[in-house]
This record gives structure tokens, sequence and C-alpha cells, in this order.
């Protein structure tokens, strides 16, 4: 056997000593680390304590705080886990999502035979009926549209030649797709996460073959078409008093590299109840230089997650920096397996500013803003004197210091949500438009160039934004389409979503 000459072991008992510590805290790190990605690939996903986390626990957490009331928040927990659930089952009622669906009426009577009484011997006569119902469906189909455009003539003359006029303009010039079918591939890649090739094929069982690079071509004049609904959305999210912001890496391809790929970052900007849009922005690298430039004109709150690249436009004259709640959460739920009955303690304290929240949801915000300095503010102040004692404890580099280094490094910011009604305790509403894009990565993998992050910025954008206010995405983007198709002038501020939907009801 071959001996390992990388390995030096000391002679000294106190080095050995510190070797071994420091041997075993990279041990339990690694092995943190690995629960971590066990529980991201296999684990469920809710961060909060359930009751059989809470019931191995809970003896520990009274004897170490005395003082703790668990009674009110267990008896939560158990009613929440054993609420019976209100959803249908597996009933033949069908539900509609809106009133669109056509219903075709199929009546069933009684041949003359079968309709003479054996007793009387006389005829049955109709005396109600029983309807039940199935939804059927009728397959996607592709037609072509013809355009004939009819030649008149002078019969006396034979001049003054007049060609009928076709009633619009084609969507892509010297191109065969109609709207409804771009905004179909849209819908489909954008809102649904199907790659282009899947899309291709699908049209190759329709009996038509369009490759996916037309495909692409034809994203990319749409998204210019749209950029300026893209630029409208985010002027109106730079309106906010709060704008939430998040990022996540992307892979695209290089152009002087065949098959070589780089990272880039798709940022994310939310805009506040009054401004409900997302616009994306694609860059090749993660810098503070990329939000800076978004947010150039932006001055209010900005509510991230702390990644030092936002210290930038944070440092602007008017702006205001908030934390989130949920990613402090995070940590200390990362945290369970190395301190438990300490990392509980910080996520019932947590649990109760989550609690005060779901309480005051649906109230106006001065009545927001009341409570929470009543309720949330007497929290705050005795969890951040926590933190400070249990810094003092814990000053390794394990697990639990850092989440409580990381609730102390943001404190000022994670308290700064109880200055304003509006404002939200955490960054989700970011995080969840995150979501499509984490979800999509999955499935095309990757964006064709650098280019394409643009396209990409743009459709998701407005697709996204339609999704955040329940608007039917195909309609929305095949009317846009065709509008800017039709009148390069129309007024874009009428093709921002959320006023496309109310000219859309007035029309219905």
């Amino acid at each position: 056997m071959q001996e390992d000459n990388h390995l030096e072991l000391p002679n000294n008992i106190d080095e050995c000593h510190n070797l071994i510590k420091e041997l075993s805290k990279k041990i339990n790190e690694l092995t943190h680390r690995l629960q971590l990605l066990t529980k991201q690939k296999y684990g469920k996903k809710a961060e909060d304590l359930n009751v059989e986390q809470l019931k191995i626990v809970f003896e520990e957490l009274k004897n170490e705080y005395p003082e703790l009331d668990l009674t009110q928040f267990e008896e939560q927990k158990i009613d929440e886990v054993t609420k019976v659930s209100k959803t249908s089952g597996g009933g033949r009622r069908i539900t509609q999502s809106n009133n669109k669906i056509e219903t075709k009426v199929i009546t069933h009577e009684l041949n003359d035979e079968s309709l003479i009484c054996p007793d009387c011997q006389i005829p049955r006569v109709e005396c109600g009926s029983v309807t039940t119902s199935e939804l059927d469906y009728i397959p996607a189909k592709l037609i072509i549209l013809e355009h004939k455009q009819i030649k008149y003539a002078c019969k006396k003359c034979k001049a003054s030649v007049l060609l009928a006029p076709k009633p619009e303009m084609p969507a892509i010039e010297k191109g065969a797709p109609s709207f409804s079918l771009l905004s179909n591939i849209i819908t489909s890649k954008y809102a649904d996460h199907l790659p282009l090739y899947r899309q291709e094929q699908i049209f190759e069982r329709l009996g038509v073959s369009i490759p996916r690079s037309s495909m692409c071509r034809w994203l990319g004049v749409i998204a210019d078409k749209l950029e300026p609904v893209y630029n409208a959305i985010k002027q109106n999210i730079l309106e906010s008093n709060v704008v939430q912001a998040d990022e996540t890496p992307l892979k695209y391809l290089q152009e002087k590299k065949a098959g070589k790929a780089n990272y880039g970052y798709i940022w994310t900007y939310i805009g506040d109840k009054n401004h409900n849009y997302v616009a994306y922005a694609f860059h090749t690298d993660r810098s503070g230089i990329n939000p800076d430039k978004f947010l150039s004109t932006y001055i209010g709150y900005l509510q991230t997650d702390g990644y030092t690249g936002y210290n930038r436009v944070n440092s602007k004259d008017g702006m205001k920096s908030l934390a989130c709640w949920a990613h402090a959460r995070r940590k200390f739920t990362e945290a369970l397996n190395n301190n438990k009955v300490h990392a509980s303690y910080a996520l019932l304290e947590i649990g109760k500013l989550y609690a005060i929240e779901r309480k005051i949801k649906d109230l106006d915000e001065d009545e927001k803003l009341k409570i929470r300095k009543l309720e949330a503010i007497p929290i705050l102040n005795s969890f951040k004197e926590w933190l400070i004692k249990m810094k003092i404890k814990y000053s390794t580099n394990e697990p639990f210091d850092k989440a409580i280094s990381y609730a102390l490094k943001y404190f000022d910011k994670l308290t700064v949500y109880t200055e304003q009604g509006y404002l939200s305790i955490d960054n989700n509403m970011a995080e969840r438009n995150i979501r499509p894009i984490a979800i999509g990565r999955k499935n095309w993998m990757f964006l064709g160039n650098e280019g394409a992050g643009k396209t990409f910025a743009i459709l998701s954008s407005l697709v996204n934004s339609c999704k955040m206010n329940d608007i039917n995405v195909y309609e929305y983007i095949k009317d846009a389409i065709e509008k800017l198709t039709i009148n390069p002038k129309v007024n874009i501020s009428e093709l921002l979503p959320l006023n496309w939907q109310k000219n859309s009801t007035k029309q219905d």
C-alpha cells in the first residue's frame, strides 16, 4: 500500500488535540452541509416547526426557558395539522375557473316503444330530468389562414386596379405565425415552462414543422415589439413606496465558445400593492452596478436578503433598506440539528412576529402600524437581548452561531418593517417570482446566448405580471402583440396588464 506523504501528524500532544478539534469542526461543518443538501433534495420545503418536532423539544424548552408559554402555540399547531380539509375530493362536480367554458347539452330520450306504460298501456309523459356532467377535451389544432385579396379593375378602361386590403398586418414581417400562434408559444414557454424543442414536437404531431430556430427568432422579434410595455412596467414599479428585489443564477451559452456555458443572473424587482408588477433584468454578473442602474431613479424602501450587491443603491440619499425575516428564520431552521433547543426558541419567537402579521393582514395600513408598534416591537426588543446573550455564549463557527450572527448583523434592518403599515415582514413576494425562473431552468436548462437574456427578461416580466394579477396570459399577450402591430403608436399605458384588464372588463 502506498504511503500518504501529504498527511503530516504532529508529535506534540497539544498540537494533536488542536488538529483533532479542527478536524472535528470540519466534520461537523460538512455533516451540516450534507444534511442541508439532503433536506433540500428529499425533505419538505416548509421551514416552520411541526408538532412532532415540538413534542421532542418541548420539555427541554420548558426547562431552559421556564417563562415561555408554549400552550397557545402547541394548540395552534395541532389545530393546523388536525384540521379537516375542506377541499373537494374525487367527486363528479366540475369547477370552472372562469365562465368561458362552453356547455353542450346532450338530451337522452326514450324511443316510442319504451314510452308505453306496462300497466296502463298508454305513453308516458315527461315529468322532469336528471343531469350529470363530464368534462370533454377537444385537441388543439393548427389551421392555415389563407388571405386572398381580390383585385378590382375598371371594366371599361381596364385600369385603376385596386387590391382589397387585409384587415391586419403580419405579426412577423415576411413570417407565417399569427398573433394567436405567437401568444401560444410565449405562454407555453414562459408561463408553462415548455422548452421550444418540446413545442416543436407538439407542432409536428399536429401536422406542421416549425423549427425551434424559427420560434426562437420570433420570440426575439416579439420581445422587441413588447419592450415599450416592459419599460412602462419598470417605470410603474419605480413609483412604488417599497420595492422588493432578489436574484438567481441562470446559465447562458457563450457565442465565441461553442458548447461552453457561463453563469449570468436574473434580477427580480417587485412593486408595492399599488404597483403590482414584476420586472426581470438579465446580466452576465452579480455586480452591484446592476441594481444600481435599474433603480437609478428610485427613492424609497428597498427590501432584499442582505446581499452586499445592493449596498451601492442603498447608499443613495432617501433610500431605506429592509432585511427579510424569512431569511433570518431559515438560518435558525438550518441550525436545528446543531442546537435544537435554542434554535427552536428562536423559531418560536420569530413565529410570534408572523402570527401578528397573519392577524393584521386584512387591516388597513394605519391599523397594521398601530398593532406592530404595540405587539411586535416588544418582541423584537426582547429577542435582540436574547441574541446578544447567545452570541456571547456561542462564539464558534457552528450553524447556530452563524444564525445568531446573521440576525444581529441585520437586526436594525429587520425591524424597519414596523415603521410603515405598507411594509412587509419578509421578501417572500420576490422569492415567489424567482420560483418560475427556477422551474423553467429545470426544463430549458440555459439561454441560447447573452442576447437571449433580454428576450427572456421582457417576456417573463409580462407573463408573470399577468399571473400575479390573475390575468389570462394568452389573451393578454395576443391582444398586446396585435395592437402594437396594427398601431405602433398605441397608448402604451393602456397595455399595462392591470389597465388592459380594466378595459377588457368594460368591453365584456
